[in-house]
């Protein structure tokens, strides 16, 4: 499993000795977005997806429209927020299928209000 973070029109990999074209094929990816263009995201989702495994999986953290997050995130890191209907049209775009967004676990429920976790496939 590997951790990308989509940077404008590149896709950035966070790992100590790879680079992106080093990174072929991958089973799953975990990914978190936060200061990236809302017309870049179906870009930089096509990007992961072409280097995911025939059935691989893509994870996806993004940060959920809501008063609290226009505070927190709009404002003060100056990082996007997302509807469902935005993730579904950019997840739709990047070609990626099976779409579910997923709950955090119990024990961290309370970042559920700020955030969508979504779970594609390839």
């Amino acid at each position: 499993m590997l951790l990308f973070s989509p940077c404008g029109d590149a896709v950035g990999l966070i790992h100590a000795d790879l680079t992106v074209a080093q990174v072929t094929l991958a089973d799953a990816l975990v990914v978190s977005v936060a200061r990236e263009s809302k017309q870049d995201l179906p870009r930089a989702l096509a990007a992961l997806r072409v280097r995911l495994t025939r059935d691989g999986r893509i994870l996806v953290m993004i940060t959920r429209k809501t008063p609290e997050t226009k505070v927190m995130i709009e404002w003060w890191w100056h990082a996007k927020r997302y509807t469902k209907h935005e993730l579904l049209q950019a997840f739709r775009e990047a070609g990626c299928s099976n779409l579910t967004f997923r709950p955090f676990p119990l024990r961290y429920c309370w970042l559920n209000r700020a955030n969508y976790v979504i779970e594609a496939n390839a």
